[in-house]
């Protein structure tokens, strides 16, 4: 089985609607044993991604 990368994974736990803030995304991959989450997330533009993502999830 191919793993997710830990972005992919991260997507796609913002657009099911489970995770309500990025920090809920961290414990999630953080639980799921991905490495270096902190790092992977660090970047404005990929909060900013997906915070709209856990937005639009939480909309519909």
């Amino acid at each position: 089985m191919i793993e997710k990368t830990i972005l992919e994974r991260a997507f796609e736990l913002a657009r099911n609607g489970d995770c309500q803030c990025l920090d809920d995304i961290r414990r999630r991959l953080s639980a799921e044993r991905y490495s270096h989450v902190d790092d992977h997330l660090a970047g404005k533009m990929i909060q900013k991604q997906l915070r709209r993502e856990i937005k639009g999830a939480l909309r519909s």
